[in-house]
C-alpha cells in the first residue's frame, strides 16, 4: 500500500520544483525528502523528477501523477475546510428531521427568523419532511441531528421537549349537514363516513382512532390518504358526506372546507423537540437547538 506522506511530499515537490524550498515548506530535512521521492520511484518502478539546471521538473511519468495528487489534495483540503466549520458555533450543517405538514410553513418561518435574528447565516440548514417514525429512526442512526415529531416513545437514548400543542378538529364540506355546527362530539360523527391517514403516516391515526374509542364507536372508513392536503381535498367534495380529523393547521383555510372543534379530552396532539441523548452534535446544532427552544408558536399559527 502507498505510503500517502509520501503522495503528499511528492505533490508539494511538483507544485515548487525545487527540493530545498520545498523540504522547508514541509518542515523537513532535504535529504529526507530526497529519500522518500526515492522510495515513490522504487514503489512506481519509473522516474518522477527529472533535473533541470539547480531545479527538478517533473517527468512524464511525474506529469501523469501529478494530475491525480493534485486533485485529491484538493479534495482533502476542501474536506478539511468543511469539518473545520463544525467547530464553530456559527457555521456548518444542520439535519432537521420535520413532520411534512410542518415543512409547508413553520419550518421555513422558523429557518428565516433563525437567520434574522441570530447572525447565523453560515449555518446550513437540510431539512427533511417525513414523519414521526422515520424522524426518530433517522435520530438514533445519527441521519438528522434535531426532528420535530410526535412522541413515539420512552426510548431513554431520546429526548423529547414540548414545542407546540396542536389542537384536531372536523373538517367537513361547506354543504354538510354538521357544517353549521360550532362544536361536535365523536357520538355525532358516528353515522359519518370518515377519511382517515395511512398506516404508515404514523402516530396522528392512533390519536384518532383513540378519540373514536372512548366512546365505543367503530368509524366507517371509506379513503385512506397520506397527508392533510389530500384529506381536506376529498372532504371539501362532500363526497358520501364525509368527515375528517386532523389537526387545526392555518394552509387547511385555503380549502372548501369547515372546521369544528370536537367535545373530546384527546382532540390535540403534542408536538416535541426530539435530539439524541447519546450522538455528540456540532456547535452549530446546539445553537438551532437552543433557538428553537427559545421560540413560542401558538397552535393557530401552524
Amino acid at each position: 500500500m502507498i505510503n500517502y506522506n509520501l503522495l503528499y511530499y511528492f505533490n508539494e515537490l511538483a507544485q515548487l520544483q525545487h527540493y530545498r524550498k520545498t523540504a522547508e515548506k514541509l518542515c523537513i530535512t532535504q535529504p529526507s525528502l530526497t529519500h522518500s521521492i526515492k522510495m515513490l520511484e522504487q514503489e512506481f518502478g519509473v522516474p518522477l523528477f527529472v533535473k533541470d539546471g539547480r531545479n527538478v521538473k517533473l517527468s512524464k511519468y511525474g506529469e501523469t501523477l501529478a494530475k491525480y495528487t493534485t486533485d485529491a489534495f484538493r479534495s482533502l483540503d476542501d474536506g478539511a475546510k468543511i469539518l473545520s466549520k463544525f467547530s464553530k458555533n456559527n457555521s456548518g450543517n444542520v439535519d432537521l428531521g420535520c413532520l411534512m405538514i410542518l415543512g409547508y410553513k413553520l419550518v421555513p418561518d422558523l429557518i428565516s427568523k433563525f437567520y434574522q435574528k441570530t447572525g447565523f447565516n453560515e449555518i446550513k440548514i437540510n431539512i427533511c419532511q417525513t414523519n414521526t417514525e422515520d424522524c426518530i429512526n433517522g435520530i438514533l442512526l445519527g441521519k438528522y441531528d434535531i426532528a420535530l415529531c410526535a412522541n413515539a416513545g420512552t426510548d431513554d437514548n431520546i429526548c423529547y421537549e414540548p414545542f407546540v400543542k396542536q389542537k384536531l378538529v372536523c373538517i367537513v364540506s361547506p354543504s354538510h349537514p354538521l357544517a353549521s355546527c360550532s362544536k361536535v362530539t365523536m357520538n355525532d360523527l358516528a353515522s359519518y363516513p370518515t377519511i382517515q391517514y395511512m398506516k404508515q403516516v404514523g402516530e396522528i391515526q392512533e390519536i384518532i382512532n383513540k378519540m373514536y374509542a372512548s366512546v365505543g364507536i367503530q368509524p366507517i372508513v371509506i379513503q385512506h390518504c397520506k397527508e392533510e392536503l389530500s384529506i381536506a381535498g376529498y372532504a371539501s367534495t362532500n363526497m358520501q358526506n364525509c368527515i375528517a380529523i386532523v389537526p387545526d393547521l392555518s394552509i387547511l383555510n385555503n380549502f372548501a372546507i369547515k372546521k369544528i372543534d370536537i367535545d373530546n379530552p384527546y382532540a390535540f396532539r403534542n408536538i416535541y423537540i426530539a435530539t439524541s441523548t447519546n450522538n455528540e452534535t456540532p456547535l452549530c446544532v446546539g445553537v438551532f437547538h437552543t433557538f428553537l427552544k427559545s421560540q413560542k408558536i401558538p397552535a393557530e399559527y401552524i
